[in-house]
This record gives C-alpha cells, structure tokens and sequence, in this order.
C-alpha cells in the first residue's frame, strides 16, 4: 500500500462489548427488523394484547438500539477469548484501508465503506455486512488523527458535524 496513515492498537474484551451496540446500530437489518416489530407492538395494543405489546415493543427496542448484538457478542468473545485481544495494524490512504492481524490481512476499498461515525473515544467505520470497524482514536498522534479525519471527510464517508 502507497504511504498513508499507520497506527497499531488492541481492543480489549469489554471494549468491544461497550461497542457492539452502535457498531449494530443503524443496519438496515436492525432498522427494518426493529421498525417491523415495533408495528407488531403497536398492532398489539389494538387487540389488547398486552404479551404481544411487551415482546414485541422490548424486541423492536433491542433491534433499533443494537442492543440485540450483547448475547451474541458476548458468546463470542467467550469462545474464542485470545482473538479480540490481538494487535491490529491499519494503514489507510487514498486508496483504501489495510488490516494486518496475527491471523490474516484484510484490504477495504473507500467504495466499501459505506460510512464513518466519530462517538466519543473511536471511530466507527461501517463496511458491507458484515464488516463494522472500531478504531480507537488513542491509537493514533495528534497529527494522524487530524489526517485521518480529513481523509474520512474528503472520501465522503463521515460529515464534519461528526
């Protein structure tokens, strides 16, 4: 890959279950899934069918909060406990962005990520399913973490109100 942005960085276990929710949040899976619910909830209360309100009101919730991903996540990260721990190092620039892991190399093109968020201690990058990125943005100087914001804004996939 052409020079660019480099940083390294380690998501630990409970990092990654604190971000699950708004890695999932915003899918087209948990929008039309929790809206769907949502209606059967509303469907519900016209029957007077309390059960079918509290199910499918709390499921609908769960779906449209990404809430949903916890118990999944959780098992995940239980099975498989030295995975979410390794190191990862990306390299991004104009092309595109590069993941090296113990375990393999992944290549994302800019047209593959559909868009970027910036929450409050990382970026989310959000590629075709099922692919969500977490980078913590303490993994990066001040210097590329300006460039790499820049290079987020001018590839059109975050807004600057992010």
């Amino acid at each position: 890959m052409a020079q660019g942005i480099r940083v390294v960085y380690t998501l630990g276990p409970g990092e990654l279950l604190a971000l699950t929710p708004a890695l999932n949040r915003g899918t087209m899976f948990s929008n039309l899934s929790g809206l769907t619910f949502l209606a059967f909830a509303v469907l519900g209360l016209f029957e007077g069918n309390l059960f079918t309100v509290l199910i499918a009101g709390i499921l609908g919730l769960a779906l449209l909060s990404g809430f949903y991903c916890l118990p999944f996540s959780a098992l995940g990260l239980l099975l498989s406990r030295h995975r979410p721990t390794q190191p990862v190092a990306l390299s991004a620039n104009e092309q595109g962005i590069d993941l090296e892991l113990a375990s393999g190399w992944n290549h994302l093109d800019w047209t593959e990520i559909r868009r970027a968020r910036s929450v409050n201690a990382c970026f989310l990058l959000y590629a075709r399913y099922p692919r969500a990125l977490a980078i913590p943005k303490s993994a990066f100087d001040p210097d590329a973490l300006i460039a790499f914001q820049g290079l987020l804004l001018a590839k059109g996939k975050m807004r600057s109100s992010n």
